[in-house]
């Protein structure tokens, strides 16, 4: 449920503010389309992740509220930039991500 909502409200593009790349590429008369999206958790479910907070339990960092849908550019920005992109700047209600 939480991926099927988390897809579908992104509309399969890129949540950081002015991407919204496409995240699926077309098939092609060799492959089947490609999905080329990453997940990325706003609080880390890693214990050595970016933005862990080790309060929250597995359930609630695999949850919609917790994910992103990004590109695989702007997916290593936030993990590798987490001084910078902070839980508060991540979560939707706080930032238009």
């Amino acid at each position: 449920r939480d991926l099927k909502l988390l897809w579908g409200l992104a509309q399969a593009r890129c949540a950081y503010p002015g991407c919204r790349q496409l995240l699926v590429k077309a098939a092609t008369e060799q492959d089947r389309a490609a999905i080329i999206g990453k997940i990325a958790h706003i609080i880390s479910i890693s214990p050595t992740g970016p933005r862990h907070d080790s309060t929250k339990t597995a359930e609630f960092l695999n949850s919609y509220e917790n994910l992103l849908l990004l590109c695989g550019n702007h997916h290593d920005e936030v993990d590798a930039q987490a001084a910078t992109f902070t839980v508060e700047t991540l979560h939707p209600t706080g930032c238009p991500l």
